[in-house]
C-alpha cells in the first residue's frame, strides 16, 4: 500500500470527507477537508477545514494500509488510506490516483504502534471519503 501512494508521487494528499448527521439528531451534513502535505514514509503536515494552521502528523504504513495519525491531547485523529479505486498511467508506470479512505477521531492512542489492529476497533461512525494526489502529471 505504501508503494502505491509513494508511485502517486505524493507531495500533497487532498483527501475530503462527508460525514452526515452529526450528533444525535443534529441531520445535517458537515465536509471535512484535509489536504497532507510533505508526506514521507515516517511523518507529514495537515490543513484542516476545521482548524487553523499546519499540524504534525506520524505516517505508518503497513502491508495492508497507510496510516496519518495526529495527535489531539489524549486522543488521536486518523486517516487510514485503504486501497486503490482508480488507476492512471504515467510514464509507462500505473499510478494510483484515488484511494478510498477512513477518518476517525477516537482515544486508541495504540493507533501508532498498532495501525492496524486500531483501525480494526475504530468506532462505526468513522468518515468514509477519498483522498487524491494534488497533482500527478
Amino acid at each position: 500500500m505504501i508503494r502505491a501512494v509513494h508511485e502517486a508521487r505524493l507531495g500533497r494528499l487532498f483527501v475530503a470527507h462527508v460525514q452526515s448527521a452529526l450528533g444525535t439528531g443534529a441531520g445535517y451534513v458537515v465536509l471535512l477537508l484535509l489536504v497532507y502535505e510533505r508526506v514521507t514514509p515516517a511523518q507529514a503536515a495537515v490543513l484542516s477545514s476545521r482548524t487553523p494552521g499546519r499540524r504534525p502528523v506520524a505516517v505508518r504504513a503497513t502491508a495492508e494500509h497507510v496510516h496519518f495519525i495526529e495527535r489531539v491531547g489524549p486522543s488521536v485523529r486518523v486517516t487510514t488510506l485503504t486501497g486503490c479505486a482508480r488507476r492512471k498511467w504515467k510514464d509507462g508506470v500505473e499510478t494510483c490516483v484515488r484511494f478510498p479512505a477512513r477518518h476517525a477521531w477516537h482515544f486508541d492512542r495504540r493507533a501508532l504502534v498498532e495501525p492496524d489492529a486500531a483501525f480494526a476497533r475504530q468506532p462505526s461512525g468513522a468518515s468514509v471519503g477519498a483522498c487524491e494526489p494534488w497533482n500527478i502529471d
